[in-house]
Formats: structure tokens, C-alpha cells, sequence
């Protein structure tokens, strides 16, 4: 960077930005308080794992609707979950629909009376929609869990259209828009969804804004109404016996004799990388976010405990390599991370991503410290002893608990395992070496190609710079949100 006086002033001064000396990292160092801790005898915590044959039971409620009931033994509090495996991906409309619902009444209750019927209750409900799922969630006290689950069903049996909601909904939809297209933050997640995906991605997959307008509300009202008629999970945490959560939900859970083929979801490409190429964004300021980003080995399971391994040796925090090299050696990083992430679908591929957040001057040296300890990762036997060790007494200490005990059931069978994946990492972990990660970063990380995204000042970018690292391609806002 170059610091300027200000004005005409014929004696301005130039100051050349100083070169970044490294510190030398001293990993194998220890302190004597450390060792006292290390040679401290206490025992260790037994690990506790889900297991799917006495955690939880599954039956079938109805043909291809099934119930995953796990007693609650802590408290009076019920969970109750209508669980799809469909969203916006299935249908863009489904989300806003979803975000609709909690705005409707029905012919009985106007929408702030359901709401006082439900708070009189102790009860509430909740409702979320994703690229890939969508589940409604109503919670409360058990006791009054029938009177509860009957105004839900009320509701998505018989809503009514909130003409004033509506409006509301539509106008905060495109203003939530214009505020993504001025946060920093936003507009990054968008650039990393657009090098991952191409201009068709999960994100975009949403109603344009001349579709919104042409929006009625009645075509929300048409989602809402039909949602039960699809394939879905009924989940239930709490103390009703599963004889008595069966009948209860058999008795008010009102779903059509044949349910509906789910809609086909949209299918996203992951971007090639056999070919190193910059994507960047101008945004004003004087912090770069830079994303590297590589199409990985397709999804398998067996991959489970290496890839572990090495992102918590490489990525995983404070005292990983990423973090050491960029922030505390380098000096390059507000912050740095860098992981070999599991794709959403398991017919998907991984990615190895990275993402640092330094000066708009420092991208040269940012992008070469990466691309260095990616294809040579820094060897470290106590530092990897060190992170083996925080993953294994994490899993020590880790309790999957209430109703996170049937989605970890959800995740684990749409991935291929018939058991809690963590046991296998807690098992393998122990006796994983430096040598095993290398390996691992030897065949799946090093010498592979990248997309680059760069946000920054477009001001301060330099085309030898860009040129070094692949083609440049510049994208509007327009381009990465897809409106």
C-alpha cells in the first residue's frame, strides 16, 4: 500500500508497504505449566454414542409416512415434527410459503387469537424450509399436546388468507434482497455459491421479483394446504409412551389415503476446477475476502475419519496450521480457515474451500502462503498430537441429546450409516498418525486447480497480480444473486 500526503504539495513523500517477515512458528514447544498438565492423571470421560436400535424406534404410521419416537426422560416437554425431504429445491415457492404460514388464522381464530390459543397452552410451533428439506415443529408442555396438535392441524387444514401479511411478506422479501446486495458478508456467501454451483445454484433457486409480484396469495395458501399429502417423517421427543404418541397423531394427523410422488428436485451442477480462474466481485473496501475453491472426490463414507482428521489437524481452529500460518506467523489474516467439506447430497462431490480476510494490498502474498501449505502442508508431530487429542476428548465429551437423537438418525441414514458415524472417528482417531493426514493431503489436496473468489476494491486490484493466479472474470451483483 502506498501512504500519501494529502495535497499538492511538491514534496510528497511515497513509503513503499515493508516486507512481511514470517515468525517461526515453535509448534514442538512446551510449556512447564502445559507439561504439568499433560502428566496430570484424571479419568477420562467415557464417550457416549446414539445407538439407532435403542435410542429411537421406527415404525410405519401410514405407507410412506413414518414415525421415529424417542422418550423423553428429562422432562415435560414435548417435540413434535412433520419432517419433508423437499424445499425450495422441489419448489422456490415452498420457502416463502412456509414463512407465510406463521402469519395465517383459520376460519375459527384470526391469526393473533391462534396465537393466544397456543401461548394459553404453553405450546408453540415452528417452521423452516431449506434448499433440500422442510419440517414444521411444535414443542410445548406434554400434557396439553392434543389440544396443541389439534389447532395445528387446524391451521394446515384450513388457513386463511392475511391479505395485509402478505403484502408485508413480498415487500420485506425484496427489501431483505437490497440489504444482501450492500453487506459484505452476504454478497461473499453469494460469490463462493456462485464458484461452487455456476449462476444456477441453491441460492438463486428463488422467485424473481417480477414472479412475486405476479404472486397471490392464494398460491401460497395451496402449498401450505397440500405439504401433508407428501412423504414425510412424523418425529416425536417426549413422555407419551410410542403407543400413546401412535394414537394421538393417527387420531389428528390429517394426510390424504394416497400421498403425492415428491415433486422432482431441481439438479445443481458443481463447477468443474480443472482449470485455475478468478471470480471477482467489487465491493468497497479496504478487506479482501478471498475463497479458494476445488471440486473434490465424490461423497463416500469410508472417507468419513481421514477427512476428519485432516481438517482438524489443517482447519480446525486456533491452534491449526491454517490459523498458525496465515494469522500468527504470516500476519495475513483477520481470519483464515480452510476445510475439505461434505457436500449436501451424498450423490455430490466434496470441496476443499478456504477463505481468509486480509488487506486489499496483501492478496499476492495471501493466495501463495495458501496455495503453499495446501500443496505442502506443514509438518508438526505435537501440534497434530495436540489436535488428535482435542478431537478424540471432544467426542468424550459430546452428548447428543432430546430430539437431535432422530435427526442424527435423518443425516446418518441419507449418508450411507447404520450406526453413529462418530464412533468409528473416536475409534480410528486413536491410533491416526502425521503420516496418515499427509497421505490423505497427498492424494485428495495437493497440485490440485482452483476458482479464486475475490471480493475486494476493484481500485486496488492487480492485473499482474490476477494474472499469476488464472483468467480473470468480473461479476456484477446481478450476476452472483441472480437479481
Amino acid at each position: 500500500m502506498i501512504y500519501k500526503k494529502q495535497g499538492n504539495d511538491p514534496d510528497i513523500k511515497k513509503i513503499s508497504k515493508p516486507a512481511i517477515t514470517p515468525i517461526a512458528i515453535n509448534r514442538d514447544a512446551q510449556s512447564q505449566y502445559l507439561i504439568n498438565i499433560i502428566n496430570s492423571k484424571v479419568p477420562p470421560i467415557e464417550p457416549v454414542f446414539v445407538d439407532y436400535d435403542k435410542d429411537l424406534n421406527v415404525k410405519e404410521l401410514k405407507p410412506q409416512i413414518s414415525l421415529l419416537y424417542a422418550q423423553n426422560n428429562e422432562n415435560e416437554i414435548f417435540e413434535l415434527f412433520y419432517y419433508y425431504k423437499m424445499g425450495r429445491g422441489n419448489d422456490k415457492l415452498l420457502a416463502t410459503a412456509i414463512n407465510y404460514l406463521k402469519y395465517l388464522g383459520t376460519s375459527k381464530y384470526t391469526p393473533e387469537q391462534l396465537q393466544m390459543e397456543f401461548y394459553k397452552l404453553a405450546c408453540s410451533f415452528r417452521i423452516y424450509s431449506s434448499n433440500n428439506y422442510t419440517y414444521l415443529n411444535l414443542w410445548g408442555l406434554n400434557s396439553n399436546m392434543e389440544k396443541a396438535l389439534i389447532l395445528l392441524e387446524e391451521l394446515l387444514s384450513d388457513p386463511k388468507v392475511n391479505a395485509p401479511a402478505f403484502t408485508n411478506l413480498i415487500s420485506d422479501t425484496k427489501k431483505q434482497r437490497d440489504d444482501n446486495k450492500l453487506n459484505q458478508q452476504a454478497i461473499f456467501d453469494y460469490l463462493r455459491n456462485y464458484g461452487t454451483w455456476g449462476p444456477k445454484s441453491p441460492l438463486t433457486n428463488a422467485p424473481s421479483s417480477a414472479e412475486l409480484d405476479q404472486l397471490k396469495p392464494e398460491d401460497l395458501i395451496s402449498r401450505i394446504k397440500d405439504l401433508r399429502n407428501y412423504p414425510h417423517y412424523v418425529m416425536y421427543y417426549g413422555q407419551m409412551s410410542e403407543q400413546s404418541a401412535t394414537t394421538l397423531i393417527n387420531k389428528y394427523h390429517q394426510t390424504a389415503s394416497v400421498l403425492k410422488p415428491l415433486p422432482k428436485a431441481v439438479e445443481f451442477i458443481q463447477q468443474p476446477t480443472d482449470q485455475n480462474k478468478i471470480l471477482f466481485v467489487h465491493y468497497n473496501s479496504k478487506q479482501l475476502y478471498l475463497s479458494m475453491l476445488s471440486k473434490g472426490t465424490p461423497y463416500s463414507h469410508s472417507l468419513y475419519v481421514p477427512i476428519s482428521m485432516y481438517n482438524q489437524y489443517f482447519g480446525g481452529g486456533m491452534n491449526a496450521i491454517v490459523f498458525q500460518e496465515m494469522r500468527e506467523s504470516r500476519g495475513l489474516a483477520y481470519q483464515a480457515s480452510a476445510y475439505y467439506t461434505q457436500p449436501p447430497k451424498p450423490d455430490l462431490n466434496y470441496t476443499m474451500s478456504t477463505f481468509i480476510a486480509t488487506q486489499n494490498d496483501k492478496m499476492d502474498e495471501a493466495l501463495t502462503a495458501f496455495k503453499s501449505i495446501l500443496d505442502n502442508i506443514p509438518q508438526s508431530e505435537k501440534a497434530f498430537e495436540l489436535t488428535k487429542e482435542q478431537m478424540i476428548n471432544n467426542i468424550r465429551r459430546q452428548r447428543i441429546r432430546t430430539y437431535n437423537v432422530l435427526f442424527n438418525y435423518i443425516d446418518a441414514k441419507e449418508f450411507g450409516w447404520d450406526h453413529d458415524s462418530r464412533k468409528d472417528l473416536f475409534e480410528q482417531a486413536q491410533n491416526w498418525t502425521l503420516t496418515d493426514v499427509t497421505r490423505f493431503q497427498q492424494q485428495y489436496i495437493k497440485d490440485k486447480k482452483y476458482t479464486y473468489c475475490v471480493l475486494g476494491d476493484e481500485n486496488d486490484l492487480d492485473q499482474a497480480v490476477v494474472d499469476k493466479y488464472g483468467t480473470l472474470q468480473k461479476l456484477t451483483l446481478e450476476d452472483i444473486f441472480g437479481y
